[in-house]
């Protein structure tokens, strides 16, 4: 004969289902706080099983791969989503989670139409409540704007290249870090001007400083401080004493460089030789001074 349950064994039953059922529920509003956060964000976002098939897209997804409906996806192999030279280097998603793992890495994507396009993956594992892994997501970012505005800026920091080159008998740039310079390069091009070679540059630092005339050192130190502080700084000319001991007229001008935040990342220092120009205006103004006015003449 069966044993009826007590009241106090149903009590407990009804009270475990209950707490199954609240768990449920909250289980449930999690996974749709989860899902909610996925669709809204603005990165292409998709989960894979161990198979590396799509279980899960989001809408950003769909429109960054230029898919109208969920259903063209759902199932596919992952693989599909990268350029050809991207699935011969890795033969599913789960090598690129593996080799990439918890980082960010430039592949080429591969639109519904066979375009393609760069894009930035972010991935890592998915794990049940015991811990095994079940499956893997991946976060997409087009960075087709991004990769133009860099080819568009290199072509600028070229033409500036060839232009300075073209006006300047030397160059030499300064990067910072945390607004303090931590290295200078100097061209070639300087031992022309300064006698020094880059190695004598090298081995000292003071050498930019020491090398200036002592009566222009003073206005050479407030363009290196203006520099450092964000100011606008002039050129200016100065003289220096070359490595032989000849002293010659320079023109310094600093062409300063600054990340999308205004921080100075690095300056160039574009040095031009003005002896002789300095020496014909010398010239013209002894001239000058021996000429006697035409009016004094009468």
């Amino acid at each position: 004969m069966t044993r009826k349950p007590k009241y106090q064994e149903l009590e407990e039953r009804v009270e475990a289902l209950e707490k199954e059922v609240a768990e449920s529920r909250r289980t449930k509003h999690e996974l749709s706080v989860v899902y909610d956060a996925l669709n809204s964000s603005m990165s292409g976002v998709i989960i894979t099983n161990l198979d590396g098939r799509i279980t899960y897209v989001n809408a950003a997804f769909l429109r960054m791969f230029e898919h109208e409906d969920k259903a063209a996806v759902l199932g596919e192999n992952a693989a599909t989503l990268f350029a050809t030279a991207t699935v011969k280097r890795f033969s599913d998603v789960k090598a690129i989670i593996d080799e990439k793992k918890g980082e960010t890495e430039e592949f080429a994507a591969q639109r519904k139409d066979g375009t393609t396009f760069p894009v930035e993956v972010s991935s890592s594992n998915v794990s049940d409540d015991k811990g095994n892994i079940v499956g893997r997501i991946a976060s997409f970012i087009d960075i087709a704007g991004r990769k133009q505005a860099e080819e568009a800026l290199r072509e600028s920091e070229q033409r500036y290249r060839h232009i300075t080159h073209a006006t300047t008998d030397y160059i030499y740039s300064v990067r910072m870090e945390d607004g303090r310079p931590v290295e200078t390069i100097h061209g070639p091009t300087c031992v022309a001007v300064t006698g020094y070679t880059e190695e004598d540059f090298k081995g000292n630092p003071n050498l930019w400083i020491q090398m200036v005339h002592k009566e222009d050192r003073k206005s050479v130190e407030k363009q290196a401080v203006q520099i450092l502080s964000g100011a606008k700084v002039e050129p200016i000319e100065h003289r220096i004493f070359r490595k032989d001991g000849v002293m010659r007229w320079i023109r310094n001008q600093f062409v300063p460089q600054y990340d999308s935040q205004g921080s100075l990342l690095s300056y160039d220092g574009l040095i031009r030789d003005i002896h002789e120009q300095k020496l014909a205006e010398e010239a013209l103004r002894e001239s000058e001074k021996n000429t006697v006015p035409w009016s004094k003449t009468l």
